[in-house]
Order: C-alpha cells, then structure tokens, then sequence
C-alpha cells in the first residue's frame, strides 16, 4: 500500500526574529516492510544552513539556521511511503519495540543539535 503524506508547521512570531534555529523531525524512518519512496522538505524563509544527521535511534533530524529577519517561518514535508507487511510478519511488532526506546531523547537531541550547529557557525565564519 503506498501512503502519501503531507504536514506543514507553521510559527508565526509577535514581532521581527533576526535569527532562528529549528530542529525538525518530519523524515519517515525505513522499516522492514516500509520504504521511503521519495521525501521532500521546504521552508520559508530559506535557511541560510540546512544540516541533516540521524540520531542515536536512527532517526532522521533536519537543523537549520536562518540568518536573516522574519515574523513566520513555515517547514512542509511531503513524502511517498511504501507499506508491505505479510500477515506472518513481526516487521511492525520489531519496529514499535525499537521506537519505545527513547530515554533521554530530548536532552541527546539537544546536545547534537548544539555541536552541529557549532561546527556550521564556525565553518562559515560566525
């Protein structure tokens, strides 16, 4: 069965941003029996550095930084997914028990994120 997904975030601010970070995890993982067949992510504004990474679990993360004023920042994804699973299989039983392994997710993400995002200010001079 293929699955066409679509989910857009937007953020509207008070008032003008000069700069801004935005961590996403809008990227479909692959799983036996489910395929990603094409992905795609878009922003407004365009960040000025766009950085992807797969964490500890094999998550897809998106970084990016955006250099220049803005009241709205929006991030669409809209992806193609292929889902086969026989009746026999323990495919989706395997992938949920993988996915309920998260201690301390949050504070590995947000560390990742800060070196990333340190090794992207320094390389392009800030």
């Amino acid at each position: 069965m293929k699955y066409l997904l679509s989910h857009r975030t937007s953020y509207s601010y008070a008032s003008s941003v000069d700069s801004a970070h935005h961590i996403a995890h809008l990227r479909a993982r692959e799983f036996p029996g489910q395929k990603v067949a094409s992905i795609s992510i878009e922003t407004n504004p365009a960040p000025a550095l766009a950085v992807q990474h797969l964490d500890h679990f094999g998550n897809h993360i998106d970084i990016y930084r955006i250099d220049k004023p803005h009241t709205r920042f929006e991030i669409e994804v809209r992806a193609a997914i292929d889902v086969r699973f026989s009746a026999s299989s323990s495919a989706w039983r395997d992938s949920s028990t993988r996915l309920r392994s998260f201690e301390n997710f949050g504070s590995v993400i947000a560390w990742r994120a800060y070196e990333i995002l340190s090794v992207g200010l320094h390389a392009n001079g800030h």
